[in-house]
């Protein structure tokens, strides 16, 4: 006997998207506004600049890391206010 289960079939886990969730208070979403109107920021940059004041150092390396861009991490590091050399030693962890 099947027993079919509710609700959408369950990706595996290399399939399933990663989403983020962020609650962001008055004043961090005006910043974002100012970034897309004075800036000319796109949609994706200002998304990696909320990601930046909210995520740890460490998730940040493990998300970009499952897509292999580790320039991307290196940027994303410096941008943080990291010195080149503490985003090697953080890079050969």
């Amino acid at each position: 006997m099947v027993v079919m289960k509710r609700g959408r079939p369950q990706l595996p886990p290399e399939k399933r998207r990663t989403r983020f969730t962020l609650r962001l208070s008055p004043f961090t979403l005006s910043k974002l506004d100012y970034l897309k109107k004075k800036e000319k920021m796109t949609k994706t940059e200002i998304i990696e600049t909320a990601l930046l004041s909210y995520l740890s150092v460490k998730e940040l390396i493990k998300i970009l890391r499952k897509k292999g861009n580790i320039y991307e991490i290196k940027t994303l590091l410096l941008i943080k206010g990291y010195s080149k050399r503490d985003v090697e030693r953080i890079l050969n962890e």
